[in-house]
Protein backbone atom coordinates (compact mmCIF):
# COMPACT_ATOMS: atom_id res chain seq x y z
CA UNK A 1 0.00 0.00 0.00
CA UNK A 2 2.11 2.77 -0.76
CA UNK A 3 0.83 6.55 -0.12
CA UNK A 4 -1.05 6.48 -3.48
CA UNK A 5 -3.21 4.02 -2.09
CA UNK A 6 -4.19 5.42 0.65
CA UNK A 7 -5.73 8.45 -1.42
CA UNK A 8 -8.53 6.42 -2.89
CA UNK A 9 -11.16 8.78 -4.11
CA UNK A 10 -14.17 6.83 -4.75
CA UNK A 11 -16.48 5.23 -2.53
CA UNK A 12 -16.09 2.13 -2.64
CA UNK A 13 -12.48 2.10 -2.45
CA UNK A 14 -12.74 4.42 0.37
CA UNK A 15 -14.95 2.03 2.29
CA UNK A 16 -12.20 -0.67 0.97
CA UNK A 17 -9.88 1.89 2.26
CA UNK A 18 -11.11 2.46 5.66
CA UNK A 19 -11.89 -1.40 6.42
CA UNK A 20 -8.09 -1.75 5.59
CA UNK A 21 -7.06 0.89 8.03
CA UNK A 22 -9.39 -0.84 10.62
CA UNK A 23 -7.72 -4.04 10.29
CA UNK A 24 -4.14 -2.94 10.45
CA UNK A 25 -4.70 -0.70 13.43
CA UNK A 26 -6.67 -3.76 15.34
CA UNK A 27 -3.76 -5.97 14.05
CA UNK A 28 -1.20 -3.51 15.79
CA UNK A 29 -2.91 -3.04 18.64
CA UNK A 30 -3.53 -7.04 19.71
CA UNK A 31 -0.21 -7.17 18.37
CA UNK A 32 -1.39 -10.91 16.49
CA UNK A 33 -4.48 -11.98 16.01
CA UNK A 34 -7.04 -14.18 13.59
CA UNK A 35 -8.79 -13.08 10.45
CA UNK A 36 -11.73 -14.52 12.12
CA UNK A 37 -10.85 -12.22 15.37
CA UNK A 38 -11.16 -9.40 13.32
CA UNK A 39 -14.18 -10.02 11.61
CA UNK A 40 -15.65 -10.84 15.08
CA UNK A 41 -14.45 -7.31 16.26
CA UNK A 42 -14.81 -5.40 13.76
CA UNK A 43 -18.36 -6.67 12.69
CA UNK A 44 -17.14 -7.43 9.38
CA UNK A 45 -17.84 -10.36 7.08
CA UNK A 46 -15.42 -12.99 6.61
CA UNK A 47 -15.07 -12.44 3.06
CA UNK A 48 -14.22 -8.82 3.68
CA UNK A 49 -11.65 -9.57 6.21
CA UNK A 50 -9.92 -12.09 4.01
CA UNK A 51 -9.56 -10.03 1.14
CA UNK A 52 -8.55 -7.04 2.69
CA UNK A 53 -6.47 -8.77 4.86
CA UNK A 54 -4.70 -10.47 1.17
CA UNK A 55 -3.99 -6.84 -0.09
CA UNK A 56 -2.42 -5.90 3.43
CA UNK A 57 -0.40 -8.84 2.66
CA UNK A 58 0.52 -8.52 -0.52
CA UNK A 59 1.82 -5.05 -0.32
CA UNK A 60 4.06 -6.03 3.22
CA UNK A 61 1.86 -4.33 5.74
CA UNK A 62 0.83 -7.78 7.38
CA UNK A 63 2.19 -11.05 7.49
CA UNK A 64 0.83 -14.60 8.48
CA UNK A 65 3.33 -15.38 11.16
CA UNK A 66 2.26 -18.83 12.42
CA UNK A 67 -1.20 -21.49 13.15
CA UNK A 68 -2.90 -20.43 16.11
CA UNK A 69 -4.93 -23.04 18.36
CA UNK A 70 -7.46 -24.52 17.22
CA UNK A 71 -10.86 -25.11 18.78
CA UNK A 72 -12.14 -27.38 16.27
CA UNK A 73 -11.85 -27.33 12.49
CA UNK A 74 -8.06 -26.30 10.86
CA UNK A 75 -6.14 -24.01 12.93
CA UNK A 76 -6.33 -20.10 12.15
CA UNK A 77 -3.83 -18.22 10.59
CA UNK A 78 -2.05 -15.49 12.80
CA UNK A 79 -1.73 -12.14 11.48
CA UNK A 80 1.14 -9.90 12.41
CA UNK A 81 2.49 -6.20 11.10
CA UNK A 82 5.30 -6.89 8.84
CA UNK A 83 7.80 -4.10 10.18
CA UNK A 84 10.64 -5.53 8.21
CA UNK A 85 9.98 -3.56 5.25
CA UNK A 86 8.24 -0.15 6.50
CA UNK A 87 9.93 2.36 8.38
CA UNK A 88 9.68 6.00 9.43
CA UNK A 89 12.82 8.35 10.19
CA UNK A 90 12.37 10.22 13.66
CA UNK A 91 14.59 13.17 14.59
CA UNK A 92 15.22 14.80 18.17
CA UNK A 93 16.55 18.22 17.73
CA UNK A 94 18.23 18.92 21.15
CA UNK A 95 19.87 21.57 22.83
CA UNK A 96 22.60 19.88 22.61
CA UNK A 97 22.90 17.76 19.55
CA UNK A 98 20.65 16.00 17.03
CA UNK A 99 19.41 12.24 17.22
CA UNK A 100 18.17 10.46 14.23
CA UNK A 101 17.23 6.97 13.86
CA UNK A 102 15.48 4.66 11.66
CA UNK A 103 12.33 3.27 13.57
CA UNK A 104 9.86 0.07 12.86
CA UNK A 105 6.34 0.08 12.72
CA UNK A 106 6.78 -1.59 16.34
CA UNK A 107 9.08 0.98 17.62
CA UNK A 108 12.09 -0.97 16.78
CA UNK A 109 15.31 1.21 16.24
CA UNK A 110 17.81 -0.43 13.58
CA UNK A 111 20.13 2.63 12.30
CA UNK A 112 20.76 5.31 14.73
CA UNK A 113 22.86 8.44 14.70
CA UNK A 114 23.84 11.23 16.87
CA UNK A 115 25.88 14.23 15.79
CA UNK A 116 26.54 17.61 18.24
CA UNK A 117 26.49 20.86 16.93
CA UNK A 118 30.02 22.85 16.19
CA UNK A 119 30.82 25.43 17.45
CA UNK A 120 30.29 29.01 16.65
CA UNK A 121 26.25 27.72 16.77
CA UNK A 122 23.67 29.07 14.12
CA UNK A 123 20.31 28.75 12.09
CA UNK A 124 22.23 27.60 9.11
CA UNK A 125 24.72 25.05 10.91
CA UNK A 126 21.85 23.68 13.10
CA UNK A 127 19.58 22.86 10.28
CA UNK A 128 22.24 21.32 8.21
CA UNK A 129 22.99 19.01 10.78
CA UNK A 130 19.34 18.17 10.82
CA UNK A 131 19.58 17.52 7.31
CA UNK A 132 22.65 15.34 7.58
CA UNK A 133 21.34 13.20 10.29
CA UNK A 134 18.14 12.17 7.70
CA UNK A 135 20.92 11.64 5.00
CA UNK A 136 22.74 9.92 6.79
CA UNK A 137 19.61 7.65 8.04
CA UNK A 138 19.04 7.36 4.55
CA UNK A 139 22.39 6.34 2.97
CA UNK A 140 22.69 3.29 5.32
CA UNK A 141 19.42 1.69 4.16
CA UNK A 142 18.30 -0.08 0.71
CA UNK A 143 15.66 1.85 -0.19
CA UNK A 144 14.89 -1.00 -3.02
CA UNK A 145 13.67 -3.53 0.09
CA UNK A 146 12.01 -1.16 2.40
CA UNK A 147 9.71 2.03 2.59
CA UNK A 148 10.08 5.14 4.11
CA UNK A 149 6.48 6.18 5.16
CA UNK A 150 7.95 10.20 6.45
CA UNK A 151 9.86 11.91 8.71
CA UNK A 152 8.77 12.82 12.08
CA UNK A 153 10.93 15.69 13.97
CA UNK A 154 10.69 16.39 17.95
CA UNK A 155 11.87 19.71 18.19
CA UNK A 156 12.86 21.91 20.76
CA UNK A 157 10.89 24.65 22.36
CA UNK A 158 7.66 25.74 21.09
CA UNK A 159 6.52 24.09 17.74
CA UNK A 160 3.42 24.93 15.52
CA UNK A 161 2.18 20.87 14.60
CA UNK A 162 0.02 22.02 11.98
CA UNK A 163 2.10 24.01 10.19
CA UNK A 164 5.40 22.21 10.87
CA UNK A 165 7.01 25.86 11.74
CA UNK A 166 9.44 25.93 15.07
CA UNK A 167 8.21 29.52 16.29
CA UNK A 168 10.37 30.02 19.22
CA UNK A 169 13.84 27.75 20.22
CA UNK A 170 14.87 29.69 23.15
CA UNK A 171 18.42 27.69 23.39
CA UNK A 172 18.89 28.68 19.81
CA UNK A 173 17.30 32.04 19.79
CA UNK A 174 15.46 31.56 16.77
CA UNK A 175 12.07 32.44 15.52
CA UNK A 176 9.38 31.28 12.84
CA UNK A 177 11.74 28.69 11.32
CA UNK A 178 9.36 26.50 8.66
CA UNK A 179 11.32 23.37 9.26
CA UNK A 180 8.83 21.22 7.68
CA UNK A 181 9.19 23.14 4.44
CA UNK A 182 12.79 22.73 4.41
CA UNK A 183 12.83 18.77 4.88
CA UNK A 184 9.73 18.27 2.56
CA UNK A 185 11.49 20.13 0.02
CA UNK A 186 15.07 18.28 0.71
CA UNK A 187 13.35 14.76 0.98
CA UNK A 188 10.38 14.89 -0.60
CA UNK A 189 8.78 12.73 1.89
CA UNK A 190 5.87 13.54 4.43
CA UNK A 191 7.42 15.10 7.65
CA UNK A 192 5.88 16.05 10.54
CA UNK A 193 7.16 18.27 13.65
CA UNK A 194 6.08 18.73 17.24
CA UNK A 195 7.69 19.53 20.34
CA UNK A 196 10.85 17.33 21.34
CA UNK A 197 8.71 16.22 24.53
CA UNK A 198 5.28 15.80 23.51
CA UNK A 199 6.86 13.22 21.16
CA UNK A 200 7.74 11.44 24.00
CA UNK A 201 3.98 11.66 25.15
CA UNK A 202 3.95 9.53 21.73
CA UNK A 203 6.53 6.86 22.43
CA UNK A 204 4.79 6.14 25.89
CA UNK A 205 1.40 6.02 24.44
CA UNK A 206 2.45 3.52 21.31
CA UNK A 207 5.35 1.75 23.04
CA UNK A 208 5.72 2.26 26.95
CA UNK A 209 4.34 0.35 29.75
CA UNK A 210 1.78 2.53 30.49
CA UNK A 211 -0.28 2.03 27.31
CA UNK A 212 -3.51 1.75 29.39
CA UNK A 213 -3.38 5.41 31.00
CA UNK A 214 -5.37 7.68 29.34
CA UNK A 215 -4.59 11.18 31.36
CA UNK A 216 -0.59 11.46 32.09
CA UNK A 217 2.00 14.50 32.56
CA UNK A 218 4.81 13.91 30.93
CA UNK A 219 8.15 15.45 32.67
CA UNK A 220 11.37 15.17 30.51
CA UNK A 221 14.89 15.98 32.77
CA UNK A 222 17.42 15.88 30.50
CA UNK A 223 19.98 19.31 28.56
CA UNK A 224 16.64 21.45 29.17
CA UNK A 225 13.06 20.19 30.98
CA UNK A 226 9.91 19.98 29.52
CA UNK A 227 6.88 18.12 29.55
CA UNK A 228 3.85 17.13 27.84
CA UNK A 229 0.30 16.50 28.62
CA UNK A 230 -2.26 13.43 27.47
CA UNK A 231 -6.10 13.81 28.11
CA UNK A 232 -8.49 11.57 27.15
CA UNK A 233 -6.03 9.24 25.40
CA UNK A 234 -4.85 12.84 23.09
CA UNK A 235 -1.90 15.19 22.90
CA UNK A 236 -2.71 18.32 24.85
CA UNK A 237 -1.20 21.04 22.71
CA UNK A 238 -2.72 24.07 23.77
CA UNK A 239 -4.35 26.87 22.04
CA UNK A 240 -0.73 28.28 20.42
CA UNK A 241 0.95 24.70 20.72
CA UNK A 242 3.02 26.35 24.06
CA UNK A 243 1.20 23.72 26.06
CA UNK A 244 3.63 21.88 28.91
CA UNK A 245 6.60 24.02 29.28
CA UNK A 246 6.43 23.15 32.79
CA UNK A 247 10.35 24.06 32.71
CA UNK A 248 9.46 27.42 33.07
CA UNK A 249 7.35 27.25 36.60
CA UNK A 250 9.47 28.90 38.79
CA UNK A 251 10.29 27.09 42.28
CA UNK A 252 13.25 28.76 43.48
CA UNK A 253 12.41 32.95 44.39
CA UNK A 254 16.66 33.35 44.21
CA UNK A 255 17.55 31.03 41.27
CA UNK A 256 19.83 31.97 38.27
CA UNK A 257 18.61 33.71 35.54
CA UNK A 258 17.12 31.01 33.02
CA UNK A 259 17.25 31.13 29.23
CA UNK A 260 13.49 32.49 28.95
CA UNK A 261 14.31 35.31 30.60
CA UNK A 262 12.98 35.09 34.20
CA UNK A 263 14.91 33.42 37.30
CA UNK A 264 14.43 30.02 39.42
CA UNK A 265 12.97 28.28 36.74
CA UNK A 266 12.98 24.27 36.78
CA UNK A 267 14.77 24.37 33.93
CA UNK A 268 17.46 26.25 35.52
CA UNK A 269 17.66 23.75 38.79
CA UNK A 270 16.20 20.19 37.45
CA UNK A 271 18.20 19.91 34.17
CA UNK A 272 21.77 18.75 33.81
CA UNK A 273 23.29 21.95 33.91
CA UNK A 274 21.28 22.98 36.76
CA UNK A 275 22.22 19.78 38.73
CA UNK A 276 26.05 20.30 37.21
CA UNK A 277 26.61 24.05 38.64
CA UNK A 278 24.55 23.13 41.51
CA UNK A 279 27.55 19.99 42.38
CA UNK A 280 30.23 22.67 41.45
CA UNK A 281 29.08 25.31 44.01
CA UNK A 282 29.14 23.06 46.70
CA UNK A 283 32.73 22.02 45.45
CA UNK A 284 33.92 25.64 45.61
CA UNK A 285 32.51 26.04 49.17
CA UNK A 286 34.31 23.18 50.15
CA UNK A 287 32.35 19.83 50.53
CA UNK A 288 34.13 16.70 50.43
CA UNK A 289 33.27 14.55 47.43
CA UNK A 290 35.03 12.03 45.45
CA UNK A 291 33.52 13.64 42.17
CA UNK A 292 36.90 15.77 41.44
CA UNK A 293 39.03 11.99 41.52
CA UNK A 294 37.00 11.35 38.43
CA UNK A 295 37.96 14.09 36.33
CA UNK A 296 41.02 13.29 35.33
CA UNK A 297 42.57 17.11 34.50
CA UNK A 298 40.91 18.63 37.65
CA UNK A 299 39.11 20.72 35.22
CA UNK A 300 35.25 21.63 36.71
CA UNK A 301 34.02 22.40 33.31
CA UNK A 302 34.51 19.14 32.28
CA UNK A 303 31.81 17.64 34.75
CA UNK A 304 29.16 15.59 33.51
CA UNK A 305 26.04 14.24 35.03
CA UNK A 306 27.24 10.73 34.10
CA UNK A 307 29.99 11.08 36.49
CA UNK A 308 28.03 13.10 39.14
CA UNK A 309 25.89 9.43 39.16
CA UNK A 310 28.48 7.55 39.35
CA UNK A 311 29.90 8.86 42.35
CA UNK A 312 25.99 8.41 43.71
CA UNK A 313 26.28 4.78 43.20
CA UNK A 314 29.55 4.80 44.98
CA UNK A 315 27.48 6.41 47.75
CA UNK A 316 28.73 10.25 47.45
CA UNK A 317 26.94 12.29 50.09
CA UNK A 318 27.26 15.48 47.76
CA UNK A 319 26.34 13.99 44.96
CA UNK A 320 23.21 12.06 46.78
CA UNK A 321 22.11 15.20 48.05
CA UNK A 322 22.89 16.95 45.08
CA UNK A 323 20.09 14.10 43.65
CA UNK A 324 17.99 15.42 46.25
CA UNK A 325 17.84 18.68 46.11
CA UNK A 326 17.12 18.52 42.12
CA UNK A 327 14.19 15.77 43.19
CA UNK A 328 12.34 18.43 45.75
CA UNK A 329 12.56 21.30 43.59
CA UNK A 330 10.78 18.33 40.72
CA UNK A 331 7.77 17.67 43.21
CA UNK A 332 7.78 21.30 43.79
CA UNK A 333 6.75 22.14 40.39
CA UNK A 334 4.74 19.03 40.17
CA UNK A 335 2.73 19.55 42.92
CA UNK A 336 1.40 22.57 41.08
CA UNK A 337 1.08 20.48 37.96
CA UNK A 338 -0.88 17.95 39.92
CA UNK A 339 -3.47 20.18 41.14
CA UNK A 340 -4.58 21.57 37.83
CA UNK A 341 -4.66 18.52 36.28
CA UNK A 342 -5.36 15.66 38.49
CA UNK A 343 -4.17 13.00 36.09
CA UNK A 344 -3.81 9.34 36.46
CA UNK A 345 0.09 9.68 36.64
CA UNK A 346 3.17 11.56 36.23
CA UNK A 347 6.07 10.14 34.15
CA UNK A 348 9.39 11.17 34.34
CA UNK A 349 11.98 10.65 31.12
CA UNK A 350 14.93 11.88 30.26
CA UNK A 351 18.61 11.23 31.00
CA UNK A 352 18.52 12.49 34.88
CA UNK A 353 15.72 9.84 35.53
CA UNK A 354 18.28 7.32 35.12
CA UNK A 355 18.98 8.77 38.62
CA UNK A 356 15.69 7.36 39.86
CA UNK A 357 16.84 5.90 42.78
CA UNK A 358 17.92 9.09 44.53
CA UNK A 359 14.95 11.38 42.75
CA UNK A 360 12.09 9.50 43.61
CA UNK A 361 11.68 9.60 47.14
CA UNK A 362 12.17 13.30 47.25
CA UNK A 363 9.44 13.86 44.54
CA UNK A 364 6.96 11.83 45.83
CA UNK A 365 7.38 13.71 49.32
CA UNK A 366 7.63 17.16 47.71
CA UNK A 367 4.22 16.29 45.42
CA UNK A 368 2.35 15.22 49.12
CA UNK A 369 3.69 17.89 50.92
CA UNK A 370 2.80 20.70 48.60
CA UNK A 371 -0.48 19.28 46.30
CA UNK A 372 -4.04 18.84 47.53
CA UNK A 373 -4.93 15.85 48.65
CA UNK A 374 -7.88 15.29 46.87
CA UNK A 375 -5.89 15.66 43.76
CA UNK A 376 -2.84 13.69 44.81
CA UNK A 377 -4.58 11.11 45.64
CA UNK A 378 -4.29 7.84 43.65
CA UNK A 379 -1.99 9.76 41.60
CA UNK A 380 1.11 7.78 40.43
CA UNK A 381 5.02 8.99 39.82
CA UNK A 382 6.17 6.50 37.21
CA UNK A 383 9.42 6.32 35.67
CA UNK A 384 9.59 6.32 31.69
CA UNK A 385 9.16 3.08 30.00
CA UNK A 386 12.04 3.79 28.09
CA UNK A 387 15.89 3.73 29.87
CA UNK A 388 17.21 6.34 27.18
CA UNK A 389 15.61 9.51 26.00
CA UNK A 390 12.68 8.93 23.62
CA UNK A 391 12.50 11.73 21.74
CA UNK A 392 13.95 9.88 18.37
CA UNK A 393 10.98 7.07 19.03
CA UNK A 394 8.36 9.80 19.43
CA UNK A 395 9.49 11.80 16.86
CA UNK A 396 8.56 8.68 14.28
CA UNK A 397 5.52 7.82 16.30
CA UNK A 398 4.21 11.16 14.49
CA UNK A 399 4.40 9.42 11.37
CA UNK A 400 3.44 5.89 12.79
CA UNK A 401 0.13 7.70 14.56
CA UNK A 402 -0.81 9.79 11.58
CA UNK A 403 -0.97 6.56 9.43
CA UNK A 404 -3.00 4.53 11.53
CA UNK A 405 -5.46 6.99 12.34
Amino acid sequence: MTHSNLSEKSPKLGIKKSNRKRILRLIWERGSISRADIAKKLVLTPATVSSNVAELVKQKFVRMERTGDSSGGRKPIILEIDDSTLFCIGVCVKKTEVVAALVGLKGSVSVKNRISYPLPLSDETILKIVTDSIKNILDNIDLQKIKILGIGIGMHGIVDFEKGVSIFAPAFNWHSINIKKMMTDTFHLPVIVDNDVRVMVLAELWFGKWRNLKNFIFLSLGSGVGGGILLNGKVFRGNHFAAGEFGHIRVNEHGSRCVCGNYGCLDTVASEKGLIDDVIERIHLGYSTIITDSISDGNLEHLTFDTILEAADKNDALAIDAFRKLGMYVGTALAGIVNIFNPEAVIIGGSISQAWNYIEIPILESVSKQSMKECNQGVHILRSSFNEPSGEIGAATLIIDSFFQ
